[in-house]
């Protein structure tokens, strides 16, 4: 059920992110400022007020205020969620963060059995992990004048670039096989390591010979999989055969085809989401008027040439939204073609 549905969707976290910034930083001053801006019954005012009892979720009570706030960030991940690859995916195993979980290394089977004779036994490998939280951050930066604009096209402005940020670089590194990740702090890509099945000739010609290929040794559920194709490539492998396959997706040999532009140039993704375990936690937003900004993409390069930028100075507002979630393969479901549409 929608939090407030008069207004549109992730809207509300977008403003909570608004009457921080204007403020400051002062919780009183940012409830003020969304009264007078939205209204008393409006999401930003109720969890900026000040806490003065004992906090409880019983709808009287402050601590409820907790829960509205959850239903916001949750409300506004749900739009980045939809925008990635992952969103895409239907029959992710979904495991909370910070959780042991059971992997199937190689699996059981199952066998006839005639009356009065003894069952035989199979046997499966499993391997214990860890669902480890990361974080991923998206800043933005905008203009006060920006900020301060009345009109609902600012604030679905301000919130579809922190989506559209943000939706990027989870499908980069969910899908890049560049992207081996790093301890404590990103998951790897769940193509990192796969070796990937060479295009055998000139596409769209040898599209049908190199997905009969690829299928044949598919370790996942062939009925339950996807494409992940970049949509240049997909444009290329539209053909008589593949008439439903084009920039936006479709489908490709009869399986659905999703086209993100993480997906390099040339690759063919198959993926068997229900092989993929994936955990999402709380989404937080903070703003800053006073900092010095570092204008890169990778501030912890000291050799890259960047700009420093006061925010104070420059009439700018940097808003940062975190949201805490990783991936892991939990069994083999993740087949390549490299070298496609030469």
């Amino acid at each position: 059920m929608r939090l407030y549905p008069q207004i549109p969707k992730g809207v509300a976290f977008t403003r909570l992110a608004i009457a921080k910034a204007v403020s400051n930083g002062s919780m009183e001053a940012a409830a003020t400022y969304a009264e007078n801006r939205w209204g008393n019954k409006d999401f930003s005012s109720i969890v900026t007020k000040a806490a003065v009892d004992a906090g409880s979720t019983e709808p009287s009570k402050w601590g409820s205020q907790l829960t509205d706030y959850n239903n916001a960030a949750r409300e506004f991940f749900e739009l980045v969620r939809a925008e990635t690859i992952m969103g895409r995916l239907n029959g992710l195993r979904r495991i909370p963060l910070k959780t042991q979980m059971v992997s199937q290394m190689s699996g059981a089977s199952a066998r006839w059995v005639g009356e009065g004779r003894a069952s035989p036994l199979s046997s499966s490998v499993y391997a214990a992990d860890q669902m480890d939280a990361h974080k991923i951050i998206a800043e933005q930066v905008i203009t006060s004048e920006l900020l301060l604009r009345s009109d609902p096209e600012a604030e679905i402005l301000i919130r579809d670039d922190l989506v559209r940020v943000i939706a990027e670089q989870i499908d980069r590194d969910f899908i890049d096989p560049a992207n081996a990740g790093v301890t404590g702090e990103k998951p790897a890509s769940i193509t990192y390591g796969v070796t990937a099945q060479p295009s055998s000739g000139v596409y769209p010609d040898h599209s049908k010979a190199d997905a009969i290929v690829l299928f044949d040794g598919f370790a996942g559920d062939l009925e339950r999989s996807y494409w992940a194709i970049n949509p240049s490539t997909a444009v290329t492998l539209n053909s008589e055969t593949n008439v439903n396959l084009g920039a936006r997706g479709g489908e490709y040999f009869g399986s659905p085809a999703i086209t993100s532009k993480a997906v390099p140039k040339g690759l063919l993704a198959f993926i068997d989401p229900t092989g993929v375990a994936v955990g999402e936690g709380l989404g937080t937003v903070d703003t800053s008027t006073k900092s010095t900004i570092q204008m890169a993409d990778d501030p912890t390069d000291p050799t890259a040439a960047t700009v420093q930028v006061s925010l104070w100075q420059s009439n700018l507002v940097a808003i940062q939204a975190t949201r805490e979630m990783t991936w892991k393969v939990a069994r083999p479901c993740v087949s390549l073609i490299a070298g496609v549409g030469t």
